[in-house]
C-alpha cells in the first residue's frame, strides 16, 4: 500500500515494535521481571506474573505503565538494572534503517514519538544510533500523558502545531493509533510482527505493515 508522500509533510515514528524489535522488551517485562520477583519474594512464575499482570491492568495505556520509577516502587526492583542487563537484546527491526533513509530523502519533518521513559529511550539511542534521523524526539513524559490519551495529541500539537491532515504516525499500538487517528492526524499505520519471534497481529480498522518498503 503505497503512500503519496507529496501529500504529507510531517512524519511520527515510534520505536519499540516500530523501529526496533520488540523481542528486547519482552525478554525485560515478561521474563527477566517475573523471574526476579519470584526469585525475591519467594513465588512461583505463575505468581509472579499475575502479581505483575494486576498491576499492568490498572495502569494500562497510563504513564505509569511505562514508567520505570513506578514499577520499581511497586516491585522494589530496579527496571534500569533489568534493561541494561539485556541491553545485548536491543536491535533494530529489518529494514528499519533503509527506511529511514529513505524518508531522510523526502521533504518531511521527521519525529520520533514514543512512551518509552527517557532512561530506557536515551540507552536505545545510544544502542541503535537512531536518533540521527530524526529532527524532533520526544518521549510522552515530556507531555505527561501516554499516547494512549487525546490530551498528550493536544499537547504535542501545541507544542509544534503540525497539519493534522499531512501527516503520518506509523506504531505498532492499535490504541495508540485509535486516538491519533480521533485527533486527526489523517495516515496511520501499524505494525504485523511488533515482535520478529511473537505471533503476528491483524486490525480491521488499520493496515498493519509488514515491511517498511510497503509505503515507499
Amino acid at each position: 500500500m503505497r503512500l503519496d508522500w507529496n501529500t504529507i509533510d510531517t512524519c511520527f515514528l515510534d520505536m519499540d515494535g516500530t523501529l526496533l524489535d520488540l523481542y528486547y522488551d519482552h525478554k525485560v517485562w515478561h521474563v527477566e521481571l517475573p523471574r526476579r520477583l519470584a526469585s525475591k519474594d519467594n513465588l512461583n512464575k505463575t505468581e509472579a506474573k499475575l502479581r505483575i499482570e494486576l498491576i499492568t491492568e490498572e495502569n494500562k495505556g497510563t504513564l505509569s505503565w511505562y514508567d520505570l520509577d513506578f514499577w520499581k516502587r511497586a516491585l522494589d526492583i530496579d527496571i534500569d538494572e533489568i534493561e541494561i542487563a539485556l541491553s545485548h537484546y536491543i536491535s533494530l527491526r529489518t529494514g528499519a534503517i533503509e527506511f529511514l533513509l529513505a524518508l531522510k530523502q523526502k521533504p518531511l519533518t521527521l519525529f520520533l514519538v514514543t512512551n518509552a521513559h527517557p532512561r530506557g529511550l536515551d540507552r536505545k539511542l545510544e544502542k541503535t544510533l537512531i536518533g540521527n534521523y530524526f529532527d524532533h524526539i520526544i518521549s510522552s513524559h515530556e507531555i505527561g500523558l501516554a499516547k494512549e490519551s487525546l490530551g498528550f495529541w493536544k499537547g504535542f500539537h501545541r507544542r509544534y502545531n503540525f497539519n493534522k491532515s499531512r501527516s503520518i504516525l506509523i506504531d505498532d499500538n492499535l490504541n495508540v493509533l485509535k486516538t491519533a487517528k480521533e485527533f486527526g492526524i489523517k495516515h496511520t499505520y501499524g505494525v504485523q510482527r511488533p515482535n520478529s519471534k511473537g505471533e503476528a497481529y491483524s486490525s480491521e480498522d488499520f493496515f498493519l505493515i509488514e515491511n517498511y518498503s510497503s509505503l515507499l
